[in-house]
Order: structure tokens, then sequence, then C-alpha cells
């Protein structure tokens, strides 16, 4: 079981000379993808193991489900698919409010919210993002992960999801860090 704002991060090992790689093919009920990263096990060592690690965040309570595939290049002829993972998503309570350190679940934004991804993205060109709603982790300052809907300046409607992430130290202008698309 898991809460509304929660992050789940399951890990898989593989071996760099080979060419196999494991990447989402289901994600259902408001679950999101927020980073996909490979890690090596021993550096300088080229075909050594190494560690696919994924990070989710589930975003509204009910039934969700993760299931992983390992392919070759894009090869999804030879893919082998995982179980899928159910979860059940239970709605933030009281109790899980955000404590210094860990990050909050996601919430309609405040207006100081809005003043911060303003801040932070004035002079971004070539796409336009709108937030909808917003995780906060404090450490020194606060970080932010908002969840927005990036249009990019071409014709058409090709809207996409995104996470924007956004640093605000004490006394200092709000920081664009870095920008995420999120596979729902």
């Amino acid at each position: 079981m898991m809460k509304v704002g929660e992050i789940y991060t399951t890990e898989r090992i593989i071996m760099g000379g080979m060419g196999y790689r494991y990447a989402p093919v289901r994600l259902t009920g408001e679950v999101a993808l927020l980073d996909s990263e490979i890690l090596p096990i021993e550096t300088g060592k080229y075909g050594a193991p190494e560690v696919q690690r994924f990070t989710f965040q589930f975003l509204r309570p009910g039934k969700a489900e993760i299931q992983l595939a390992r392919f070759r290049s894009f090869d999804l002829d030879d893919a082998i698919y995982e179980e899928v993972l159910p979860f059940h998503v239970e709605p933030a309570g009281d109790n899980d409010a955000m404590s210094c350190g860990g990050w909050s679940p996601f919430q309609k934004l405040t207006p100081e919210d809005q003043d911060v991804f303003e801040e932070a993205m004035k002079g971004l060109v070539g796409v336009s993002y709108t937030p909808e709603k917003v995780s906060k982790q404090i450490v020194k300052g606060v970080n932010y992960r908002f969840f927005c809907y990036g249009i990019p300046a071409t014709q058409g409607d090709h809207s996409f999801p995104a996470i924007v992430k956004i640093y605000a130290a004490p006394g200092a202008q709000a920081q664009l860090v870095g920008i995420q698309r999120v596979v729902l």
C-alpha cells in the first residue's frame, strides 16, 4: 500500500556490453516516472554490470500498476515482460504533512508557488509550461517539483506532461534546476 505523493524506486542489474535495457511499458492509475538513470557498479571497466534505477511517484488514490520490460536496442520483438506490480494508493492523510527533508504530496499551487515558478522560468523560450500541481521539500531553502504541461512553440497541439524542478534559496532568486518529461 502506498500513499499519494509517495516515491517508489526499483532497480535492475544490466550488463553494460550486452545492449539490454529496461523500460516501463505499463503505467496505470496516475503513477508518474520521475527519473530513470544508469549507474556504474564498477567504474572504468567496459561491459561491467550497471544498475538501471527507475523512480516513480503516485499522484492520485486508487489502483496503480507498473510493468517493466527488458529489451535490446529498441527491438521490442525480443522484449521480456516482467510481472505487473499492483499498488493500492491511499489518499495522503493530515499526519503525512511535509517534514524537513521529505517531499510533500502533490497539491494545488498557492500564489507564492506560482510566483516562484514564474520567477525561475523567466527567459525560457521554445516551450511554455503550465503548472498544475506542486510538491515541496524543505532543505536549506525549498526544492519544488511542479507537475506541468509543456507546449512547444510549434504549430499543432503537441502538449506533454513534465516535472519542472526549481530551487529557492532563502533571500535569493528561484533557480530552474531541470525539466524532465513524464511518462504517464
